[in-house]
């Protein structure tokens, strides 16, 4: 588990430091890509280190390991670099598990500095929202 504050947060500090990590990185197979969208898909390893004490016995991928991995891979994809740490809109609808076949998809809207995503498994739709960039990201 992550630590926590006098106030029971996470600080945005600590996540930084947590997931900006290269160890941590995922290698997607990349589905499509060009200047506005990218989609990948990554099966999910029970071996990933995000899943360790997320839960003993019936592990799933933690929400923020989650929006981690869409900051990298839109960084990655888009070569930005400034993600203002705020989130819009995001739901985290079904658990992510070890074995399940995630299918990434991210759309970069320049002008609004905003990246949208979602993550499936097959039809069903795991998590999705955007991330805000800052005006120069």
């Amino acid at each position: 588990s992550l630590p926590i504050n006098a106030q029971g947060k996470i600080e945005q500090a600590t996540l930084r430091g947590t997931f900006s990590n290269p160890e941590s990185g995922l290698d997607w197979r990349v589905l499509t890509a060009d200047e506005e969208h990218w989609a990948g898909e990554i099966e999910v390893s029970e071996k990933l280190w995000v899943l360790d004490g997320h839960f003993p016995g019936n592990a799933i991928v933690p929400g923020v390991a989650q929006i981690s991995w869409v900051a990298e891979a839109a960084k990655n994809a888009f070569d930005v670099d400034g993600f203002s740490g705020n989130l819009e809109a995001v739901k985290f609808r079904s658990p992510i598990v070890p074995g399940n076949l995630i299918r990434l998809t991210l759309r970069i809207d320049r002008k609004a500095h905003k990246v949208h995503f979602e993550m499936t498994n097959g039809d069903r739709s795991c998590s999705l929202g955007r991330l805000l960039l800052t005006p120069d990201g």
